[in-house]
């Protein structure tokens, strides 16, 4: 997510960055040099697209989708204020925490929209498993959906 070219990437229940993690991977793949991650959220040095999915590959995935929302400013203001405070305040104020134990991220993903997704990303059911989340993501209206499939070209598309 970005908001005034301040990006967040949210990385819930994953461990990009993670150097301690997966030692062989960061040895021909550094972390930018002003990385910083606070709990499941990446501040500074976030990955594009394609260096995730290079990352993706390496720790087992087959593919990757990523659904693109078009928000307003004070869309983006909201979302930027939430993922952050969730990510730096460890109390009961916030509401969010962003930090899931491994094998949860579709879990996470599912809890957070449901709790905040609102308007623009309308998801009224809780999926534990990532096609069924992909699936349900499908049906409220991306703008822009990216797809990655090991060994063949990433492809996008708006439905």
């Amino acid at each position: 997510m970005m908001y005034k070219n301040q990006t967040l990437f949210w990385d819930p229940a994953g461990t990009y960055g993670l150097e301690y993690e997966r030692p062989a991977y960061y040895e021909d793949n550094p972390v930018a040099k002003d990385f910083y991650r606070i709990e499941d959220l990446i501040t500074h040095g976030s990955p594009n697209l394609s260096l995730y999915w290079r990352y993706s590959i390496f720790t087992g995935d087959n593919a990757m989708e990523v659904f693109e929302w078009k928000l307003t400013e004070k869309q983006a203001k909201n979302y930027y204020a939430l993922l952050y405070e969730g990510a730096t305040q460890h109390n009961n104020k916030v509401g969010f925490i962003t930090k899931e134990s491994a094998t949860l991220c579709s879990s996470s993903v599912s809890s957070f929209l449901q709790r905040f997704g609102g308007e623009i990303i309308p998801l009224h059911e809780h999926y534990t498993l990532p096609h069924g989340l992909a699936h349900a993501l499908y049906a409220l209206n991306p703008d822009r959906i990216y797809y990655f499939e090991v060994d063949k070209p990433a492809t996008v598309f708006s439905p």
